[in-house]
């Protein structure tokens, strides 16, 4: 995978998958491990029917080995959750059905305040920001913050990834103003943590500016744009670099929106 070279690794992985059957039997819950590695990276590839299929295989293995309430069984629904959110036409009520199975079990074995528990909030938040359950999603970002606050405190870069989330969930409602000062906040996190020309500082000022862009905001989406493309062109040189077409994409199809 690392060199590229998808097609020849997924079938690699298809094949040893099939002896890994063969072997121990479909339902073994060694099984369901491989599931879940060629469903991600079927997921990589933007191929999320096989994806689908090959996640909720794994969570049926672990279900039937471990039964309802296992670690794992919550790791794999918080896979599915966030497969679903990510993709182009992901099921975001499957999305907040798994993800509030995934906290569930998650709090009975971690307890109500555990860092994890953030994570599936944010995923919460996220999956009803897209059904426009605007007052769900902001409870859930909101306790997801606080948990972050009292667990890791306000300058770790989750709370930051947090803030910008919440930042997302304003921006679809067109409460910029609230949003701003969380922009300039979250941003800053990020970029004390990992410094002002990392490509993490540049993919969340490219979602911000999508964010923008989707609610017709080209003029707050601009600059943000611009921002992260010199930070990427700075880290990977040529404009043919994946990382930086992808900006250079999103980028054209805002200004291309704004005009017609």
């Amino acid at each position: 995978f690392r060199q590229g070279k998808h097609a020849a690794a997924q079938l690699l992985m298809t094949e040893g998958f099939g002896i890994l059957r063969r072997h121990s039997g479909n339902y073994h819950a060694r099984v369901a491990p491989y599931l879940l590695d060629l469903a991600i990276e079927f997921k990589k590839q933007d191929n999320f029917t096989v994806a689908e299929q090959l996640f909720e295989e794994a969570l049926r293995i672990q279900r039937q080995n471990f039964g309802n309430d296992h670690t794992q069984v919550a790791e794999t629904l918080n896979l599915i959750a966030q497969a679903h959110l990510s993709a182009k036409h992901g099921d975001y009520s499957r999305s907040e059905a798994l993800e509030e199975e995934c906290m569930r079990i998650q709090k009975m074995h971690l307890g109500p305040d555990h860092p994890a528990i953030s994570g599936s909030l944010t995923t919460l938040a996220m999956a009803c920001k897209e059904q426009g359950k605007y007052t769900a999603a902001e409870s859930h970002i909101t306790e997801a913050l606080r948990i972050l606050k009292k667990k890791l405190d306000n300058s770790h870069p989750d709370f930051g990834f947090a803030l910008l989330n919440h930042v997302s969930i304003l921006i679809k409602q067109e409460k910029y103003t609230e949003a701003e000062p969380l922009i300039g906040e979250g941003l800053e996190i990020l970029r004390r943590h990992f410094g002002s020309t990392h490509p993490v500082v540049a993919d969340s000022l490219r979602e911000l500016a999508i964010r923008y862009s989707n609610q017709g905001n080209f003029t707050a989406a601009e600059p943000l744009f611009q921002e992260a493309l010199k930070i990427v062109r700075q880290a990977f040189g040529s404009d043919q670099h994946p990382v930086i077409a992808r900006v250079l994409r999103a980028f054209e199809a805002a200004r291309f929106k704004s005009k017609h």
